[in-house]
């Protein structure tokens, strides 16, 4: 093994999306679509058919693997949306990403297990991006695994709305540990 190779480049490890297996070892890159007014960062905004298409156009072109898409801005402070709300927003950019690009690799970023059922079973999404790595829907687990997709489990304290309120971890690294090893 090479001292400049991180170790986990040394593993083979494969997801499977869709039926075909996706190589972990080598690193992928995912782009983020934000089909939300208030994201955290505007260049990732887009809510316009045309502007959509272009990102994803450019994504490819540039060499990109995959898109994330999301319609529920988790910044700080963010407006809390229904999961209808939701489900309006990314519902037609999902729609249109798999229409025109059926082979794209498409990641959705939600917390919420039942937007998760809907578009795995509608054929929309391949992978789920949880923010909240399960800790705001408690059925996402059993969701995820019910569906048998990849799920990104991402660590987040608290909801969008309070989230800046828990920032002290003290020994993040040893709760961190912890807290994927019981996610």
């Amino acid at each position: 093994m090479s001292a400049e190779q991180p170790l986990f480049l040394n593993r083979r490890s494969t997801i499977n999306c869709r039926g075909h297996l996706i190589d972990t070892s080598i690193p992928k890159v995912m782009a983020i679509i934000n089909i939300t007014p208030d994201s955290f960062y505007s260049a990732s905004r887009f809510r316009v058919e045309s502007d959509i298409i272009k990102r994803v156009e450019d994504v490819i072109e540039e060499g990109g693997d995959m898109v994330d898409v999301g319609a529920y801005s988790t910044r700080p402070g963010a407006d809390e949306l229904s999961e209808q709300e939701e489900l309006d927003r990314i519902l037609p950019a999902l729609t249109l990403i798999r229409k025109k690009y059926p082979d794209l690799i498409v990641s959705v970023d939600t917390f919420r297990s039942n937007i998760a059922r809907s578009l795995v079973k509608e054929g929309l999404t391949d992978i789920i991006n949880d923010v909240s790595g399960g800790e705001i829907d408690s059925a996402m687990f059993e969701t995820i695994a019910e569906l048998n997709v990849p799920y990104i489990i991402m660590h987040n304290k608290g909801i969008p709305q309070n989230m800046q309120q828990h920032l002290d971890t003290p020994g993040f690294s040893a709760y961190f540990a912890g807290y994927l090893c019981c996610a």
